[in-house]
């Protein structure tokens, strides 16, 4: 095992970890999962209250930008492939936490390989 833990892939140690956890933490877990990364995502992407007052942006630009958009919400559902295929690869993924990614509005396909480009159909055609 690699001394420096720069060194060491999240994924890698996030694999090893789950199956050795009880039945039980691994339910809690799948169901935590998505709500934390969802969490995690609005404190990185939303701009706090003080861009919105300092520029003079209204609300309704503020709710259409950040997920009630078709487009952005697309935008979150990409943003969570790589995420969705770890929680499958590691067994977190479940007919309950199915129902807490959709509620988070971060449902979708698991990416098949890390990085996978997210293709639509109408991208495929040309």
């Amino acid at each position: 095992m690699a001394r420096n833990l720069a060194l060491i892939d999240p994924d890698v140690v996030i694999s090893i970890r789950i199956p050795l956890m009880s039945r039980p933490n691994r339910f809690v877990l799948s169901l935590l999962f998505p709500i934390v990364m969802r969490i995690l995502c609005d404190a990185i992407v939303i701009p706090p209250k003080s861009f919105w007052k300092q520029f003079d942006i209204p609300k309704s630009v503020e709710k259409d930008l950040f997920w009630d958009l078709p487009e952005s919400r697309q935008a979150l559902r990409n943003y969570f492939g790589d995420v969705r295929m770890l929680a499958t690869d590691t067994g977190l993924m479940n007919r309950a936490s199915r129902l807490v990614w959709k509620a988070c509005k971060m449902d979708g396909r698991a990416s098949r390989f890390r990085s996978e480009p997210h293709r639509s159909s109408h991208n495929a055609a040309a």
